[in-house]
């Protein structure tokens, strides 16, 4: 929350007003939260899941 994004609850135009308000005063922000978007998107690729899942169903498997 606020460092690649925000979570606006659903129909709550309050918190949609400030978060656009917050980017119209703060328009550097715009780009470094995108960045850092990218950044935190590039962590769930195919690869990862597969690597996660895999390895909980080893953990689960172990414990059996």
């Amino acid at each position: 929350e606020g460092e690649s994004g925000f979570i606006i609850p659903t129909g709550s135009l309050d918190s949609l007003k400030e978060k656009i308000l917050f980017f119209y005063n703060n328009k550097n922000k715009i780009k470094e939260m995108g960045e850092s978007a990218v950044k935190s998107a590039k962590l769930y690729t195919w690869e990862n899941y597969y690597r996660e899942v895999k390895n909980t169903i080893h953990a689960i498997a172990d414990e059996l």
